[in-house]
């Protein structure tokens, strides 16, 4: 009986596909390997092209465990309402090397519909090109996403150790920012517009949008130190800033203006 119960385990949890073709990641799949490629435990390791589909919550104890690497392109997991859920950080003890997901150099990534939170380092990190959509990531170490040639859609970072979101070339539309310990977004040649940023960092640091040679547009920044800074090449139109305690816009650059900005109710 003992080793009928364990042979119905294995294959309970083991190398399991779900009827639309795609492959399940649950907590229970994590103890044997999840499928081929997927050593036992964390963490999880994408090694095809696919589809892949978290049909549980995944709990990683370790605020220096990743819970989800890949190493092919063209990969898209769908959390499906899901968490990936951390030891948390609190106390001091973050820091840690633990990532939500890890796309490493992997190209076409997807990331979508799921929170991430309590990893000892970034909540996302994608080196590669990928699409980040509907994701919630909270109260991670480190940053909420790290991205490399992304688009973000419709997603939350909230509450992270570092900044919220730090994008190098792509798009973050329709994204909230807030109440992350350093910047709210940290962008270089991005495109970013319907964001709210607001409540993030601590005087006199503090920022809500750090943009290097990036446009902003229909955008609502307060309650930071300084609303937007600046670099290079930037250019922005209809957002509005308001509540900032330091300067509403500040840095080395004077952005262009391709429409009007408001900055507490003056043309800025």
């Amino acid at each position: 009986m003992k080793h009928v119960l364990i042979g119905f385990l294995l294959l309970s949890a083991g190398s399991v596909m779900a009827g639309d073709g795609k492959f399940e990641i649950n907590q229970l799949c994590v103890t044997f390997g999840c499928f081929e490629g997927d050593t036992p435990g964390f963490p999880v390791q994408i090694t095809q092209p696919g589809s892949y589909v978290l049909t549980s919550n995944l709990n990683v104890n370790s605020i220096n465990i990743t819970a989800i690497t890949t190493s092919s392109s063209r990969v898209t997991v769908d959390l499906n309402g899901f968490s990936i859920e951390g030891p948390g950080c609190g106390g001091g003890s973050c820091p840690g090397t633990g990532d939500g997901i890890n796309l490493n150099f992997s190209l076409q990534g997807t990331v979508k519909n799921g929170t991430i939170t309590g990893m000892g380092r970034n909540g996302l990190n994608c080196a590669g090109s990928c699409i980040v959509e509907n994701v919630h990531s909270r109260a991670n170490g480190a940053n909420g996403m790290v991205v490399n040639e992304a688009t973000i859609l419709n997603s939350v970072a909230k509450s992270n150790g570092e900044n919220g979101i730090e994008i190098s070339t792509g798009i973050i539309e329709g994204a909230v920012v807030t109440r992350n310990d350093i910047n709210g977004i940290v962008a270089t040649a991005a495109v970013i517009s319907r964001v709210r940023v607001r409540f993030n960092g601590d005087a006199p640091s503090g920022r809500g949008i750090l943009c290097d040679g990036c446009s902003i547009f229909d955008s609502i920044i307060t309650n930071e130190h300084i609303g937007i800074e600046f670099l290079n090449n930037s250019v922005w139109g209809r957002n509005l800033l308001y509540n900032n305690t330091g300067a509403n816009f500040g840095g080395f650059d004077t952005p262009t203006s391709v429409d009007i900005n408001r900055c507490s109710g003056l043309t800025c």
